[in-house]
C-alpha cells in the first residue's frame, strides 16, 4: 500500500500542476490551472482497494526486485497463466479479469476454463524495482519470468500479453509450455516482433486485434513471427488496454485460444 503522506504529497504537486495554455487542436483548450474541486487521483483508492484484495509478492529474479500477484484458482486443473502488461501500463490493467480468469462459475463460466494467474509488473513499474543499468530488454525479462514461473512450480503454463508484453510473452519459449499466446500484435513491441527475423515463435499462438489499436497488423505479417496461429480474431471493440477497456471480450478471447491447446 502507497503510505497516505506520499499520496496527498502526488495529490497537491498535481493540484499545483500549471498547464501551457491552449492545445494544438481546435477543441482542446485546457485552464491554466486544474479547476477546484478537481481530483486528479479520484480512482486510485478504489484501485488500490481492489489491488490490495489479491496476494501480492516480490521476489528476486536476475539480481532485480519484481512485484507481482499470484491468484490461485479454487479449481483443480487450472492451467497457470502469466498475463505481462505493456507502455503505457500496469497490472491494474488485469483487475477485471482476474476474478473471471480464476474461478469462471462464479462470474458464470465453466470450471474447464480456469487458469492460476500471476501478473507480474515489469522492471521499473509499479512495486518492481527499476534496473540500475541497460541490458533489461525483451529477451531478460522473458527469461525472469520463466524462472518466477519455475519458481511457483509451474512447469507448464501459458502467456498472454500486449504491447511489450507481447514480446515479454514470445520472447523465451520453454519446451514444457504447451501452448503461449500473443494477444494483440501491438505498435513498439509485436509490430517489431513481426518484422523478418530468425526469432520466430512454434509454440501455438493466439491473436486477437482489437480495432483501436494503430497500425493493426495482418495474419500474413504475424505469421512471419508466430508460425502457428491457432487464433485469430478482429473484435469490434477495444484498444491498447484491452484487459481494461473490453474485459469480457478479453476473457473469451484467451478461454477461446486455450481451449483448443489446453
Amino acid at each position: 500500500m502507497v503510505p497516505e503522506a506520499e499520496s496527498g504529497a502526488l495529490r497537491d504537486c498535481l493540484a499545483r500542476t500549471r498547464w501551457r495554455g491552449k492545445e494544438t487542436v481546435d477543441d482542446a483548450e485546457r485552464p491554466a490551472r486544474l479547476p477546484a474541486g478537481t481530483a486528479p487521483l479520484r480512482g486510485r483508492g478504489i484501485s488500490e482497494r481492489r489491488l490490495n484484495a489479491l496476494p501480492q509478492f516480490r521476489t528476486t529474479l536476475d539480481g532485480l526486485g519484481v512485484h507481482f500477484v499470484h491468484v490461485r484458482s479454487p479449481h483443480e486443473n487450472a492451467l497457470p497463466l502469466v498475463l505481462t502488461h505493456g507502455w503505457p501500463g500496469s497490472i491494474v490493467e488485469f483487475l477485471k479479469v482476474i476474478g473471471p480468469l480464476t474461478d469462471p462459475p462464479a462470474h458464470g463460466g465453466d470450471a474447464a476454463d480456469a487458469f492460476h494467474v500471476v501478473c507480474p509488473s515489469l522492471p521499473g513499474y509499479g512495486s518492481s524495482d527499476k534496473p540500475a543499468g541497460t541490458g533489461w530488454g525483451v529477451e531478460r525479462i522473458a527469461a525472469a519470468w520463466v524462472g518466477l514461473m519455475a519458481r511457483l512450480r509451474y512447469d507448464r503454463y501459458g502467456a498472454q500479453g500486449g504491447d511489450w508484453g507481447t514480446r515479454a510473452s514470445a520472447g523465451r519459449t520453454p519446451s514444457t509450455w504447451r501452448a503461449s499466446t500473443s494477444c494483440r500484435p501491438r505498435p513498439g513491441a509485436a509490430l517489431a516482433a513481426l518484422e523478418p527475423t530468425t526469432d520466430v515463435v512454434t509454440a501455438p499462438a493466439g491473436c486477437s486485434i482489437f480495432p483501436k489499436e494503430n497500425p493493426r497488423p495482418s495474419r500474413r505479417w504475424a505469421a512471419k513471427r508466430f508460425t502457428d496461429i491457432r487464433h485469430w480474431n478482429e473484435l469490434d471493440r477495444g484498444g491498447h488496454f484491452a484487459a481494461f477497456e473490453q474485459p469480457e471480450a478479453f476473457v473469451d478471447e484467451v478461454r477461446t485460444f486455450f481451449r483448443l491447446v489446453h
